[in-house]
């Protein structure tokens, strides 16, 4: 409880940390060297997480094959994505985060963290899918519910099931 108590105050010191980093880059490169710098981050940042878009969608591909495996590859490829979103919000601060998820080793270091419990509770795969079992041969009979049914207001036509009417 006392943590969610502290998280505006948490996201409000951050919005005004990357404010300052703003401000002092402004101070020391200049207005229109800070608002390309800006820009660029954002250009990059959109790059970022299209390509760890089309590392998802690669990693998703191998999923039926080596669950472990793509669930380490699909939180490399969220890092990835998230690191293209703290170069997109404006500020330095995100910058040096993102550039740090960025780094290979981290990042693989992350998610082989975040992927830990992933896979725990699935099957082990030895090759097999339980759709790969024995074919069982047998008939199908459509049913028409409505057919099968007794009539709404029961056998009686009182209204109620046969045998609940009230005495």
């Amino acid at each position: 409880m006392r943590t969610l108590r502290i998280l505006p105050f948490l996201g409000l010191g951050l919005i005004v940390t990357e404010l300052a980093s703003i401000i002092v880059m402004g101070r020391a490169a200049g207005l229109l060297a800070t608002l390309v710098l800006l820009v660029a981050d954002a250009m990059i940042g959109v790059a970022v997480i299209r390509g760890a878009g089309l590392g998802l969608a690669a990693t998703l591909g191998q999923a039926r094959t080596d669950a472990h495996f793509a669930s380490g590859r699909a939180a490399s490829a969220f890092l990835q994505a998230l690191a293209g979103l703290l170069l997109i919000v404006p500020g330095f601060l995100s910058d040096a985060a993102a550039v740090l998820l960025l780094l290979p080793p981290l990042r693989s270091f992350l998610a082989r963290r975040m992927s830990r419990g992933t896979t725990a509770g699935m099957p082990p795969r030895d090759g097999h899918d339980w759709r790969d079992g024995p074919i069982i041969e047998g008939e199908a009979m459509e049913v028409d519910v409505r057919q099968s049914l007794p009539p709404a207001g029961g056998e009686n036509g009182t209204g109620t099931p046969d045998g609940l009417e009230d005495h």
